[in-house]
């Protein structure tokens, strides 16, 4: 995009399609450019994959940062498990080159289509809550791109004030552009039958367990329905 070029406006949405307003969509596809894009186009919001719940991820009528267009792999060490990427990279394709090696995001929401970005900014949960915490507790540091042009590292031991005000920030105090994380090593993720056909006992899970079901079995039916005594 030139100087003289007009960004596109086209009318942009959250997850939740409350609204369809038009926006200045501003891509950014490297890291090396990002300052010049924010000096011609500031005072706008980060945008992934828009599955932010609400309208946090919009901003009326004003500009948008999308942020897919940095999405590379930067490294991943094996000895400590910890993986460097640009922060719109998609959860979905982190999981899909890790896990055949062995590995896996120790957080995941409900859905893979959300950007290390969005989960950050978001402070996505999945359904190990109770052991594991929230994604930015496993974010070894995070680099932010100003509106001013300014780049700042932060993390839980380098300006952990910003950093603590940049997780579930929704964007706020700055452009994110690189991350790095730690990722698990996992053994056996999923038992293929629920609690309830394996022992005719109502899902639950136990203290010790690192993920935690959903209290429901949307494929039960007929007599199992039935039996199944929280009904």
């Amino acid at each position: 995009m030139t100087p003289d070029t007009a960004p596109p406006r086209p009318p942009m949405a959250s997850w939740g399609r409350l609204s369809h307003v038009p926006h200045t969509v501003v891509p950014l596809s490297s890291p090396n450019t990002v300052g010049v894009v924010l000096e011609r186009q500031p005072h706008g919001i980060p945008y992934g994959l828009g599955r932010s719940y609400g309208d946090v991820c919009l901003n009326d009528g004003g500009v948008l940062w999308t942020t897919t267009g940095l999405d590379k792999f930067i490294a991943f060490h094996e000895g400590t498990g910890v993986l460097q990427c640009e922060a719109g990279l998609v959860l979905r394709d982190i999981q899909r080159m890790m896990l055949p090696r062995g590995w896996s995001l120790p957080v995941v929401p409900g859905t893979q289509l959300v950007t290390v970005g969005g989960a950050i900014a978001n402070d996505v949960h999945g359904k190990n809550h109770h052991t594991a915490g929230t994604f930015a507790d496993h974010v070894v540091s995070l680099t932010l791109m100003r509106s001013d042009g300014e780049t700042i590292v932060c993390g839980p031991r380098q300006q952990p004030d910003l950093f603590a005000a940049t997780v579930a920030g929704i964007g706020l105090t700055g452009l994110p552009m690189l991350m790095r994380g730690d990722i698990d090593g996992f053994f056996v993720f999923y038992e293929s039958k629920t609690a309830l056909e394996r022992d005719r006992a109502p899902l639950h899970y136990l203290p010790g367990d690192d993920f935690a079901p959903m209290p429901g079995d949307a494929l039960i039916t007929g007599r199992a329905f039935a039996e199944d005594p929280r009904n």
